[in-house]
């Protein structure tokens, strides 16, 4: 794989929800991108997180080649 592209904003309707999936969503990160790296060769990965406060959903953007 040469490029792994990922962008993830949590967002939730209560501000407290969506701090609690953005800490979530960095742990689960955490544990899976080493299993991508172990099981596949990455050139190149960007990956970004963030929170949103005034979305009511999250927005998950992936591109790998």
């Amino acid at each position: 794989m040469d490029d792994l592209d990922l962008t993830l904003t949590m967002a939730a309707s209560d501000p407290a929800m969506a701090a609690a999936a953005f800490g979530g969503a960095n742990a689960i990160l955490g544990m899976v991108i080493p299993l991508l790296e172990n099981n596949f060769n990455i050139r190149e990965r960007k990956i970004r997180t963030a929170v949103d406060f005034d979305r009511h959903s999250p927005v998950i953007a992936i591109r790998a080649a």
